[in-house]
């Protein structure tokens, strides 16, 4: 079966499937191909039907990620924090 299957969407580590606009995606069926995952996200293997690649996940709150093609987002510094999931960076936190 693996002569049918596409490469085009074998991700590697760092990568993450994309469709056929260049948006990410987290399911094979509707991806055409592979990118860098960009800051903010992480890239995680993932195992389907087809086999294994990639997607690219968003940073959880209080983690980040500045650099693209990641295999993981680190946790904000003591006295930081990031509001909302996807950030590449950390804000620090207010008084009080």
């Amino acid at each position: 079966w693996s002569p049918w299957v596409p490469y085009k969407t074998k991700c590697h580590t760092g990568w993450g499937l994309i469709s056929s606009t260049g948006e990410f995606v987290m399911n094979r069926s509707v991806a055409a191909g592979c990118d860098w995952c960009p800051p903010g996200t992480f890239s995680e293997r993932i195992y389907d039907d087809v086999g294994q690649t990639a997607v690219c996940v968003p940073c959880s709150r209080g983690r980040f990620q500045p650099k693209p093609g990641q295999t993981m987002c680190p946790s904000c510094k003591p006295g930081t924090v990031t509001g909302m999931e996807g950030l590449s960076g950390c804000e620090e936190c207010e008084a009080g």
